[in-house]
């Protein structure tokens, strides 16, 4: 990898975004000719973006992070390591965790489902991420709606604003994240 230490060659900066007005028509022009002006001056003109200055896939260590302090760019160098580390923490986290994604259908006029746990967790310190991704029949617009969950070590329970209704379901997928 290239010298830590990132020399600027222009002084330019980056453009400020554009003010978007609600017409999608010159909304598309100003993004981008913004994007436009954004890489010709991070890459072309400063070489902020220059490859040198990138990591290869497989070989980043955390422990060979360019001290923030000795470069020209500390602040966002700062931000990049502190990035990196989150990253790091809720990837060990997710990976870490027992349960794997599943799948649960509510059906007619349920309009809540009960998830157990093979397994009981150590602690309630976890939050379901609940999708729906799938419906028979033609169900109430609002059994698409998760509006409250309650959790325990052994399992959790979600509750939709509205039951299916007769005939139709609503298929959920869900998995878990620590806090």
């Amino acid at each position: 990898m290239a010298d830590s230490v990132f020399t600027k060659t222009s002084k330019a900066q980056p453009p400020t975004p554009p003010r978007l007005t609600g017409d999608a028509e010159s909304n598309s022009a100003a993004i981008l000719q913004w994007m436009s002006q954004f890489y010709n001056t991070t890459v072309r003109e400063t070489g902020l973006l220059d490859p040198a200055y990138q990591a290869t896939p497989g070989t980043f260590d955390p422990a060979s992070l360019p001290d923030p302090a000795k470069t020209t760019i500390a602040a966002a160098q700062q931000t990049a390591n502190e990035a990196y580390k989150l990253a790091a923490q809720v990837a060990s986290a997710i990976l870490s965790f027992p349960l794997l994604p599943s799948s649960i259908t509510i059906s007619d006029t349920d309009n809540a489902a009960d998830i157990t746990f093979a397994d009981p967790l150590d602690d309630e310190n976890y939050m379901p991420v609940i999708q729906a991704t799938g419906y028979t029949g033609s169900p109430a617009a609002d059994a698409f709606l998760v509006i409250a969950t309650t959790r325990t070590k052994e399992g959790f329970q979600f509750v939709l604003n509205s039951a299916p209704g007769s005939g139709a379901s609503v298929t959920f997928d869900y998995w878990i994240v620590r806090k």
